[in-house]
């Protein structure tokens, strides 16, 4: 038996490559990194600009102590009214209005706190992170561009394992199967 030796060019390339992109449209504000830098999970890459958003908290802000106010009052009345109820003073009728509206009060602070989870989770896509520990490949956003969701703006490659990636030729394809020994 005489083996069959195929040459080919290779590569050698990163076991893993990661792209990064925003959830959130916005103006970069600051980039933190450069092209060859390592990063580990977790280490701030990019900030987009969050005034707008910081507004928008600002005011779930407002309406939840708005809101904290109004059931406040409504917890209060709900309270006259039973004790009138009890003396027989109101209808049952103006009792369940009452009622209702306490209920109705405490539905409207749990859906402003509700927007104001929301704005927090927005605020956090603002500042872009590591998903893993690797070097910034490629950079392809400046301060000043306009990130868009789902655009790239990093390409991250792992620093572990590597891999090898052969281009074998038409003839030589059907010489080689897994598991053959490679130099």
């Amino acid at each position: 038996e005489i083996p069959r030796l195929v040459t080919a060019t290779g590569s050698l390339e990163a076991g893993r490559t990661i792209m990064v992109s925003t959830r959130m449209m916005g103006w970069v504000r600051q980039v933190h990194v450069r092209e060859g830098q390592s990063v580990s999970k977790g280490d701030l890459l990019v900030s987009i600009d969050d005034s707008d958003l910081k507004a928008k908290k600002a005011q779930a802000e407002a309406g939840i102590v708005e809101a904290k106010a109004v059931l406040t009052n409504a917890e209060k009345m709900a309270e006259r009214f039973e004790k009138l109820y009890a003396d027989k003073s109101v209808s049952k009728q103006q009792l369940d209005d009452v009622l209702t509206g306490r209920d109705r009060a405490a539905a409207g602070l749990n859906m402003a706190e509700a927007g104001l989870a929301e704005v927090k989770v927005h605020l956090s896509y603002l500042s872009i992170t590591a998903p893993s520990d690797g070097v910034v490949a490629r950079k392809m956003i400046e301060e000043g561009d306009m990130a868009n969701p789902g655009m790239p703006l990093f390409s991250l490659e792992s620093t572990g394992a590597m891999k090898v990636v052969a281009h074998l030729g038409e003839k030589d394809v059907s010489a080689v199967k897994i598991g053959d020994l490679v130099t």
